[in-house]
C-alpha cells in the first residue's frame, strides 16, 4: 500500500505539461468587434500563446485583461518591436504566457532575411518552463496571388531553421508554429527530414473552414519532451474570433536535455 502511494504522490508530482498555442488571430485590435469571452474560452487552460495576424498592443492588452478575470493567473506578453510585410498591409508577431509557469530568457528576433524571402520574417524567443527551454517560432506565410508564392516562402524554411539554431547553439528545442497557407502535404516542405523534422497536424485535418493550413514543425531534438498535439475547433469561425482555430502542442517538462 505504501509503495502504491508513493507511486501516485511521484505521478503528480513529476508529470509536469507545457501547453502550448499556436493562433492567426484574425486583425487581432483592428477594430472593437472581437469576441474577447470566447476567445478567452478557448485559451484559457493554455500556458503559452503565440499569435499571428497581430494589428496592434491594445488587442493583446484586452486578451490577457480578459484572460486574467477568468483565470486569477498572471499574464506576461511580448509583442515584436515592429510589424512584418512588404506591402501597407503589416501585422506583429505576440506571445502571451503564464507568468506562474513560464519564462522569457532570450528575444532572438526575426530571421536575418537578406535575400527577402520571406514576407513576414518568422519570429522567435527562448521560453523556459520549470526544466526544459525551448525556442519558439512564429510564421505567417505569404498567401499572394499564386501557390507558388507561398511555395518560394516554404521551400526555405531550412535556412530559416538553421538560422536560429546558429543565433543560439546552445538550445537545440525549436518548435515552428506556423500559418503556412498551404496543404500539409504540398512538396514545398522540403525542410521535412532535417535533423528528423516533421509536421504533427495530420495533413487531413483542416484548421480553416476548407484547408490545412496551421501545423507544428519539430525536430528530433524534441521528441523527448513532445507529448500531444491538437485543433481546438470549439467555436464557430467567423470574424468576431477567427478565420483559423488555435492548434496546441503539449510538452512535458520534466528535464532538459539539451
Amino acid at each position: 500500500m505504501k509503495k502504491l502511494l508513493f507511486l501516485i504522490i511521484s505521478t503528480i508530482i513529476f508529470s509536469e505539461n507545457i501547453d502550448i498555442i499556436f493562433w492567426n488571430t484574425l486583425h487581432l485590435g483592428w477594430n472593437n468587434s472581437k469576441d474577447y469571452k470566447v476567445m478567452t474560452n478557448t485559451l484559457k487552460n493554455y500556458d503559452l500563446i503565440g499569435l499571428v495576424e497581430v494589428m496592434n498592443e491594445s488587442g493583446i492588452k484586452k486578451l490577457i485583461f480578459e484572460l486574467e478575470n477568468v483565470t486569477n493567473k498572471d499574464y506576461d506578453y511580448f509583442i515584436s518591436p515592429q510589424k512584418y510585410g512588404r506591402t501597407n498591409y503589416k501585422e506583429y508577431y505576440a506571445y502571451i504566457w503564464d507568468s506562474n509557469k513560464i519564462k522569457l530568457i532570450k528575444d532572438l528576433g526575426e530571421f536575418e532575411d537578406i535575400h527577402d524571402i520571406f514576407e513576414r520574417e518568422p519570429y522567435a524567443v527562448i521560453f523556459k518552463g520549470k526544466y526544459i527551454d525551448f525556442t519558439y517560432v512564429l510564421y505567417h506565410a505569404v498567401f499572394g496571388k499564386r501557390k507558388d508564392d507561398r511555395r518560394s516562402e516554404i521551400k526555405n524554411l531550412d535556412l530559416m531553421y538553421s538560422y536560429f539554431q546558429f543565433v543560439n547553439f546552445k538550445e537545440n528545442d525549436i518548435i515552428i508554429g506556423g500559418d503556412f497557407n498551404i496543404h500539409a502535404s504540398d512538396y514545398s516542405f522540403t525542410i521535412l527530414g532535417i535533423d528528423g523534422i516533421k509536421y504533427l497536424i495530420e495533413e487531413n485535418i483542416k484548421t480553416t473552414s476548407a484547408n490545412s493550413y496551421d501545423n507544428f514543425l519539430i525536430s528530433d531534438f524534441t521528441k523527448e519532451e513532445y507529448k500531444e498535439v491538437g485543433i481546438l475547433n470549439n467555436f464557430k469561425l467567423n470574424k468576431t474570433i477567427s478565420d483559423h482555430y488555435p492548434i496546441f502542442i503539449r510538452l512535458e517538462d520534466i528535464k532538459d536535455d539539451d
